[in-house]
């Protein structure tokens, strides 16, 4: 099965705020908590205050590597526009060629013509087929 790159990479910021999670986040704690009365430690409280942003990051992260995963490019329609699809529009203003690609939101680069399929162009363009 295809595997889609941006899969690899959401796989290995997966990896690597899980290693932040259960190595250096510890660490942090301990050093902060040494330091003694918790309740004024601001140390401790922006190691706590991490340490939730990370579990709730790993949290979304998996649930997009399983929504992703789940993605079948070959149910997606050849003849219409869908997730993958390349668009090619005319300005009408200057008469050149716009074109555009619906990417998953983690892929986006306005600047090279990736816009998200849940974009308000991308919507325009997949409810316009």
């Amino acid at each position: 099965m295809h595997k889609f790159p941006i899969v690899t990479q959401l796989e290995e910021e997966l990896k690597e705020t899980e290693k932040e999670l259960r190595i250096e986040i510890p660490k942090e704690l301990r050093k902060a908590a040494a330091h003694g009365d918790l309740r004024e430690n601001s140390e401790y409280s922006a190691a706590k205050e991490r340490q939730s942003f990370l579990q709730a990051r790993v949290t979304q992260l998996h649930s997009r590597i399983s929504a992703l995963s789940n993605l079948k490019l070959d149910s997606i329609p050849k003849d219409k526009i869908g997730f993958g699809s390349k668009i090619f529009l005319e300005d009408v203003n200057s008469g050149n060629e716009v074109v555009y690609e619906l990417v998953t939101p983690e892929e986006v680069d306005p600047k090279n013509g990736k816009i998200s399929i849940a974009s308000p162009i991308g919507r325009a363009l997949l409810n316009n087929h």
